[in-house]
This record gives C-alpha cells, structure tokens and sequence, in this order.
C-alpha cells in the first residue's frame, strides 16, 4: 500500500535522470538499498564495463577508487534505511560522454545533518590539490576520525582523485529527511 512518503521519493525528478542522460551513455544504474553486498556487485558490473570500454589502466584505477568512495559513503551515511519508503532509495550511475566518466549516487539524510555536510563539501571545494593532500595528511595524522568514517576524509579523496568539484543538492523529502545527491566528473 502506497503511503505519502513512498510518493515523494521520485529519484527521476530530484536527481534529474533524463537531463543527465542528454548526450551521454549510461553504464550502469542501480537504485535499491546499497549495503556491502550490492556495493561489492557495483563494483564488480563497474570494472567489467571499464575492460569492455578499453580504457587506460590509470584512468581505471582513479575511476574504480571513486566509485569505492562513493559507495561507501551511501552505506555508511543513509539515515532511513529503517523507514520502507526510503529504504530502497539509494542510488548509483556510471556514465560517460565523449571526454570523461561521470558518477552520480544519491541517498536519504537526516535534515539535522544537511547544515554540516553542506559546508564540508564546500570546504572541499574551496580548496585547491595542494591543500587537498595537506587536509588529507593531516587529517590521517591527527587522527580524526569518527565512527561514521574520516571527518571529510572520503570528500577530500573523491576531489582529489577526481581532480574536479564536487557537484551536490539536498531536496527536502519530508520533515525529517532530504535527499541528497553527489556528482563527480572523472577524465584522465
């Protein structure tokens, strides 16, 4: 039985997929509860079209190493999995275009936590590669780490394997929850 909730989540919408595929070719796309499992399955479809594809192993490499951060960001951060309608909300796409891959995963987030994860990835994207690495460095040296990962660390790591911005949105779902999306353009 549908209820309001399960309504509001229409990932075509929020996240724009028609728009994103505009000009590019799709990969791979999964919209389900994203666990160990699936992100291991993920990975495993994703390094399959990557061989098909040919492409260098170095442009593999920071590719695949994206997509692991990405993953285990929406399975340690998804803050509904608890509530049927947005258990299976999480999303992941692998494209490409013409000069570079692109990733797009999306997940539902606690309102509470919209505020503070906004501002680290605009910290992020403030800062340029040299500063990345010396965040990174001090971050592993000073140890700040929390229960749900690296204090930003995965932020800091997907922008400089990148080498790009991160592109983000929060829409609000409800009053407790919104969605968030996260998209990474990735060339060699």
């Amino acid at each position: 039985m549908p209820t309001s909730r399960q309504n509001t989540v229409n990932l075509s919408k929020i996240v724009g997929i028609p728009k994103l595929m505009e000009g590019n070719e799709l990969l791979l796309m999964y919209r389900d509860t994203i666990d160990q499992t699936a992100t291991e399955n993920l990975l495993a479809i994703a390094e399959v079209k990557m061989n098909v594809s040919g492409d260098r192993k170095k442009l593999k490499r920071k590719l695949f190493n994206i997509l692991i951060e990405c993953l285990q960001n929406v399975v340690k951060h998804s803050d509904a999995l608890h509530i049927e309608e947005y258990r299976k909300a999480s999303l992941f796409i692998l494209g490409r275009n013409e000069s570079a891959y692109f990733v797009v995963c999306g997940n539902v987030i606690d309102n509470d936590r919209v505020a503070a994860l906004k501002h680290k990835i605009d910290a992020v994207n403030k800062l340029n590669e040299r500063q990345l690495k010396d965040q990174y460095g001090k971050i592993i040296t000073e140890n700040e780490l929390s229960e749900k990962g690296g204090a930003g660390l995965g932020l800091i790591e997907m922008c400089r394997k990148s080498g790009h911005k991160i592109d983000y949105s929060f829409k609000l779902l409800d009053k407790e929850y919104s969605y968030f999306t996260l998209k990474l353009k990735i060339e060699e």
